[in-house]
């Protein structure tokens, strides 16, 4: 990485962690949020081990990236076998999760892989984190209440404009995108992320569960964890691809 690019992830980070925890320290000024806003400094210490768990092993190599995804792997198969009453459905569930495992293997085995994985992951993560933050303060329409009930209109309105926002500067600034397409991944990458958001919870409430079983309190397995970014990463993989960018 060279060290324009490494100025950008390390001003992004800041910029991305430093947002979520103004705006949290905000609510906790006032006496009708401070409750909220106490949980969501629980949701914000773990996504520290969140990030870190993803983008250290990107960082230090493919070799080290590629045995962190088998392990995720492994882990979101032993949680879909649990979950899934059959057994034929969750291997059949599991073989498509591999073929996405590899897919997102490949985008970081290509040109600047590790920028692309960061672009990726900092955009459905911020675009998650900004929805919950959102959704528990602000949030009163209900908009999937059946497959995924905490969801709001308003979460998931600041999540997306963080999201894009972040998305289309990554794109532009870090991965030298012109503008049109820096907007059309920052829109691929947003509809992925909540399309795996979304499937993931229909699976959960096929099941009648809440969530996956657990690797951090809070935030579930990591089918729970993950999931926007196990869908977005392939997206960014298919789109370098089409676009041989």
């Amino acid at each position: 990485m060279n060290v324009g690019g490494t100025e950008i992830v390390l001003l992004t980070l800041a910029i991305a962690f430093g947002s979520g925890a103004a705006l949290i320290l905000a609510a906790s000024l006032s006496a009708r949020t401070r409750p909220v806003a106490m949980e969501l400094w629980g949701f914000y210490r773990s996504e520290f081990l969140i990030v870190a768990a993803l983008l250290l092993p990107a960082v230090a190599g493919r070799g080290f990236f590629a045995l962190t995804l088998a392990a995720f792997l492994l882990r979101a198969g032993l949680e879909l076998f649990r979950v899934m009453k059959k057994p034929g459905r969750a291997a059949l569930l599991f073989l498509g999760l591999a073929f996405m495992v590899a897919a997102i293997d490949a985008l970081r085995a290509g040109a600047d892989g590790f920028l692309w994985i960061f672009a990726v992951f900092v955009t459905v993560e911020i675009t998650d984190a900004f929805a919950l933050v959102c959704g528990k303060l602000f949030g009163r329409r209900r908009i999937f209440p059946r497959l995924s009930p905490k969801k709001t209109a308003e979460g998931l309105v600041g999540g997306i404009v963080l999201g894009s926002i972040a998305s289309y500067l990554l794109g532009v600034h870090l991965l030298g995108l012109p503008s049109f397409e820096a907007a059309m991944l920052a829109g691929l990458l947003l509809a992925a992320g909540l399309a795996g958001d979304l499937l993931t919870s229909a699976l959960k409430r096929a099941r009648g569960v809440k969530d996956f079983p657990a690797v951090l309190a809070r935030h579930g397995g990591i089918l729970d964890i993950y999931d926007s970014f196990l869908f977005a990463g392939p997206a960014a993989f298919a789109f370098r691809f089409a676009t041989g960018l």
